[in-house]
């Protein structure tokens, strides 16, 4: 199993994703270990990736020969989107081995393109999907099963609409690592995570990374005391008036 997550926000964009990769061998066996999985590929270019390692980092290292020359070239980022798509069908047609799925890797890009941020997924076909601060957030691998239903639980609880990256990043960071809890096997530890985050009072966005996690495990450790300390009251027992409750489409309660 994988993760790999992405959003979109309102100044800049996150992408996440958990350590562990699977690699089998010819006669059928499987070896785990902990590798990277979302990279700096340039300073304006975030790659990450869910699925086969092998098939991944050669389209990484693809991407960081070809990948300048495509930003220059297209005018637009669906321009972009479709240079990128052709030229790696061009380049991995040979790895597709069943045509309705394509190849077995998923990847990511978080791009700033003509100053704006972007955020792009190509599947096994390579077709393009944008998202957007409309659609602004995606998850793939195999441990999307387990991210898809908390993020509906934090979009009852967030206005995504106002989603910052300092907010981003914890969110971002407690999806993987509520993945890698409940997941049955296969998600790993520890969480990778970059970003961009527009620069104050300047054109531009930096290219940053998390370093010391100690702040998001501690943040979730609150966060998890508050949710227990509202559901159970000060002496363990549930107390009614204090229960969360679901929004409904027209944002009464």
């Amino acid at each position: 199993m994988t993760i790999a997550i992405g959003l979109f926000c309102t100044d800049g964009l996150v992408i996440a994703t958990d350590s562990a990769i699977t690699i089998a061998t010819h006669d059928g066996a499987t070896t785990e270990m902990k590798a990277p999985k979302i990279f700096y590929l340039m300073d304006d270019v975030i790659f990450a990736y869910s699925g086969n390692s092998i098939v991944a980092e050669r389209i990484r290292r693809r991407l960081a020969s070809f990948l300048p020359a495509w930003l220059e070239e297209s005018t637009t980022a669906d321009d972009l989107g479709d240079r990128i798509c052709t030229g790696l069908e061009k380049m991995f047609s040979k790895y597709v081995t069943d045509p309705l799925k394509g190849i077995d890797c998923t990847i990511m890009l978080g791009i700033i393109f003509k100053g704006a941020p972007e955020l792009i997924l190509f599947s096994g076909g390579f077709r393009p999907q944008f998202y957007s601060k409309d659609y602004f957030y995606v998850a793939h691998g195999s441990g999307k099963q387990f991210a898809d239903p908390f993020m509906s639980f934090l979009q009852n609880t967030c206005d995504f609409r106002t989603l910052k990256v300092e907010n981003g990043r914890l969110l971002s960071y407690w999806i993987i690592d509520h993945v890698i809890e409940t997941n049955t096997g296969g998600v790993r530890g520890p969480i990778q995570l970059q970003y961009f985050l527009k620069r104050d009072g300047s054109a531009g966005y930096d290219h940053l990374s998390i370093d010391d996690t100690d702040q998001y495990e501690n943040k979730i450790q609150e966060i998890n005391g508050r949710i227990s300390q509202i559901v159970f009251g000060q002496d363990g027992t549930v107390v009614e008036n204090d229960l969360p409750h679901r929004r409904s489409t027209d944002g009464r309660r």
